[in-house]
């Protein structure tokens, strides 16, 4: 609400007696947990698209809690080959919407012509996972798609 050019909040206050007397229990914060890394941990593989064509991607996680730490592979398939093969690793955290967003650190194998570019997995992490989709953070490329392994 706005008064005299002022944003004012309300906040409405409940006595213990009110609460206690409806059954209700407030416990914890109000904010959801973030989702466990740990369930998307192990071997994914797939593919992506990038102004070079499609290309096969390998990704490990090894994940627990919000943070952790992947290898990225990346390497030619049978309808594009001569493209670069490569592999960098990255941290992983969860974004504040739930996507989950590998940040490249190093280089482990540098492809001439090619640069580290960040994967964000749009999927909601959550137990069970088989498949995980996403973008390649780059001008002119399209998704990557990975499997469980």
């Amino acid at each position: 609400m706005t008064v005299a050019g002022r944003h004012v909040a309300l906040l409405l206050v409940l006595p213990a007696a009110v609460l206690g007397g409806c059954g209700l229990a407030i416990t914890g914060s109000a904010e959801p947990a973030a989702p466990d890394l740990g369930m998307i941990a192990g071997t994914w593989e797939g593919s992506y698209v990038c102004p070079q064509g499609p290309q096969g991607m390998s990704v490990t996680v090894d994940a627990a809690g919000e943070r952790g730490e992947a290898i990225v592979e990346f390497y030619e398939v049978a309808g594009n080959p001569g493209v670069g093969e490569g592999s960098y690793a990255a941290s992983v955290e969860v974004n504040g919407d739930g996507s989950v967003v590998f940040t490249p650190q190093r280089w482990i194998e540098h492809p001439d012509g090619y640069e580290m570019v960040p994967l964000v997995i749009g999927d909601v992490v959550r137990p069970g996972m088989t498949e995980l989709s996403g973008a390649v953070d780059a001008p002119g490329c399209e998704g990557v798609w990975l499997e469980r392994q």
